[in-house]
């Protein structure tokens, strides 16, 4: 990679290992009413209204961090944008102690699937987590 060293994948993959997670979530859409007009073989107008819907899967992976110490998220938000990773860290609300969290998120199959690719052979103890998430998202979408 002309954009990112090997040692800087090897700190995001140990950074995500600790803190990240890789999920798949298949979301039910309902598109509301379906309405078509026709005429039928009687000359008589039809309105059919149809239920519509759809799923979708979302593939993503994220890093959450104290807010007062994200200055690495925004770091490996950097990096991963050099190499065409489209990421974006955001600051979540504050949680019952006051503090807040920094999220790291990386959304779409493309960009997780990269992003994947890049840290996987850096990866331990995430591993076994991504290799079902991935193996659970092929086969969701064949």
């Amino acid at each position: 990679m002309k954009n990112i060293k090997k040692w800087e994948l090897a700190y995001i993959a140990g950074f995500f290992d600790g803190e990240g997670y890789i999920a798949l979530l298949k979301k039910k859409y309902n598109k509301g009413n379906i309405r078509s007009i026709y005429i039928n073989k009687k000359g008589e107008r039809v309105i059919h209204r149809e239920k519509k819907d759809r799923h979708v899967m979302i593939l993503w992976a994220t890093i959450t961090q104290n807010t007062c110490r994200d200055k690495v998220l925004y770091w490996i938000e950097a990096k991963l944008r050099s190499v065409d990773i489209n990421c974006k860290v955001y600051v979540q609300r504050k949680m019952p102690n006051g503090e807040s969290l920094s999220k790291f998120l990386i959304i779409r199959k493309g960009n997780v699937n990269k992003f994947i690719q890049l840290i996987y052979p850096y990866i331990i103890a995430k591993k076994e987590q991504v290799d079902k998430v991935m193996k659970l998202y092929q086969e969701e979408i064949k």
